[in-house]
């Protein structure tokens, strides 16, 4: 539970007189909160948990209603005490005279001249502002819970941003602010709503309250019998208000301090006078009784509205002022806000996504504090891809190995390249056969340059001419391009050669084949051959 007072916060706003009145703290109260985030370096995922989340606003104002109330009852019952009593009823009761035959007996007589009547409202009203109390006011839709007993007005915090039947403040869209002008405006509402079910509850308390007034009237009584009095006393009418207003059907209890002995029995006497007597009282208590149960309940009525409407009054700044306090947010993610609010990893952590079940931020004009609730962080970035192995060709062995000379470029250019591509390739050979591979090689590059020119120039196996005695004649054209430069040709000495086995990756022979002279795969030794001088 996280508890604030806004006394000092609600100052800066310029609302410190009014709080003062009517709000002396806040208090947010947060059930079971949680976050979790994730990434794959692609795709962040998250997900939160708020249990629930109740806003309490403890005002002296709404405390003091109570107070107000128990005045308002109490002069209410000091009223109707007046009114039924010595002032109201006996008045009307002057005029009621029953007179009921008793037979052989004689004829009793009921007068109200000297009738007395008894009636504590007040003490019976007392309970009317201890039930109301004792239980809270909420409106129809459970947003606003108001205690009246403590000052406190509690705020379905769910109710107000998912509706009447949440529970929960789950599954909220990505940085959902609770207190916005919309659920501000449903709170004054709901509260208002609380307060308005007052009136009709101290409504129907009272009423209920007074139907069930006791009074006790006392009516002198007498019975003749052959214009002799052969007993006489009170009879008294126990009734509630409710019995003599006619709401209640049921019958008034009626007894008798008379000395019948002799006479006749009590049981009769009461039975003989119940009906007659009830029959003429509520003629005159009826019309009397209910029109002051009705204008009480109307005053009584006013009364609470007089009550409310200034609390009401005063509440009405202090909600429109909440988000001005405090700006609560669900499910909050900051990359999703703006690029400023972004959370940024370090070194080749990736980038940075942050998701809090609940942020919580007081005096957001002004950027005082913010608090983050059950906040979740993570950092990621793809997983590497495997390499295709066909596609890990040395660039360096590939320019090489491409690199061509034009028509009439020197052969040795072409030999030039085939080495790159066979050094940077981690080709190896014997040391011992380096002369005679690089001899062959050159052998073949010149073969393969002159292979459009010259008629004998095949790939079938030549006898190997003497290098003395071999010259080669090109017209070297006025524009000559070569890729590398050219490498000066040393003759090739017949000399015996040992097989030589070079070592070249398979996969780069197969991405390019045509580039490497079929001489380069294998080296064997070559019978001795009489130089044959050729031009080209």
């Amino acid at each position: 539970m996280l508890s604030l007072s806004p006394a000092g916060l609600v100052d800066q706003l310029g609302l410190s007189g009014v709080t003062d009145q009517v709000v002396d703290d806040l208090t947010l109260e947060l059930g079971a909160i949680a976050s979790t985030a994730d990434s794959n370096g692609e795709a962040d995922n998250s997900d939160y948990v708020v249990a629930d989340g109740i806003l309490t606003v403890s005002s002296p104002a709404v405390g003091e209603i109570s107070g107000a109330l128990d005045t308002l009852v109490d002069d209410t019952g000091a009223t109707l005490e007046d009114v039924i009593g010595d002032e109201g009823l006996v008045n009307d009761l002057a005029s009621l005279g029953v007179n009921v035959d008793l037979g052989a007996v004689g004829e009793i007589s009921i007068a109200g001249d000297d009738a007395t009547v008894s009636v504590e409202v007040r003490d019976a009203l007392n309970s009317v502002v201890e039930n109301i109390i004792n239980e809270k006011l909420e409106d129809e839709s459970g947003i606003a819970s108001i205690d009246l007993a403590t000052g406190d007005i509690k705020i379905d915090l769910a109710k107000i941003v998912k509706g009447a039947d949440a529970t929960d403040l789950n599954g909220l869209d990505p940085n959902t602010q609770v207190l916005t002008s919309d659920t501000i405006s449903s709170i004054t509402t709901a509260v208002a709503d609380a307060l308005g079910t007052l009136t009709g509850k101290v409504t129907e308390t009272l009423t209920d309250a007074l139907n069930d007034v006791h009074l006790k009237i006392n009516l002198p009584a007498e019975i003749r019998a052959l214009f002799v009095t052969v007993a006489s006393g009170n009879i008294t009418v126990d009734a509630t208000l409710g019995q003599l207003a006619g709401t209640d059907e049921s019958d008034p209890t009626i007894t008798t301090d008379m000395d019948l002995l002799g006479v006749i029995p009590i049981g009769e006497l009461l039975t003989a006078i119940t009906d007659p007597l009830v029959t003429a009282l509520l003629d005159i208590t009826e019309p009397l009784i209910g029109g002051i149960l009705t204008a009480t309940v109307d005053e009584l009525s006013t009364g609470v509205t007089s009550i409310v409407d200034p609390v009401l009054d005063g509440l009405d700044p202090v909600f429109g002022a909440l988000n001005q306090v405090v700006d609560l947010t669900i499910n909050e993610q900051p990359t999703l806000k703006d690029e400023e609010s972004q959370v940024t990893g370090n070194g080749s952590n990736g980038a940075g996504f942050t998701v809090s079940a609940v942020s919580l931020e007081l005096l957001p004009s002004t950027d005082a504090i913010d608090i983050n609730l059950a906040s979740s962080s993570v950092r990621a970035i793809p997983e590497a891809q495997a390499p295709d192995p066909d596609a890990n060709t040395n660039a360096a062995a590939s320019a090489a190995a491409s690199a061509t000379a034009d028509d009439d470029s020197n052969g040795s250019a072409e030999v030039a390249a085939q080495a790159a591509a066979m050094d940077n390739a981690d080709t190896t050979a014997s040391a011992a056969a380096d002369v005679d591979a690089t001899s062959a090689a050159e052998s073949a590059a010149n073969e393969d340059a002159s292979s459009e020119t010259s008629a004998d120039a095949t790939t079938d196996p030549m006898p190997r001419r003497q290098p003395q005695q071999r010259q080669r004649h090109r017209q070297t054209p006025a524009t000559t391009r070569t890729r590398n430069p050219p490498l000066p040709l040393t003759p090739i000495q017949a000399l015996p050669l040992r097989p030589h086995r070079l070592l070249i990756p398979l996969r780069r022979l197969r991405s390019r084949p045509q580039q490497l002279p079929m001489q380069l795969l294998t080296l064997t030794p070559q019978p001795r051959q009489t130089p044959i001088q050729r031009q080209t």
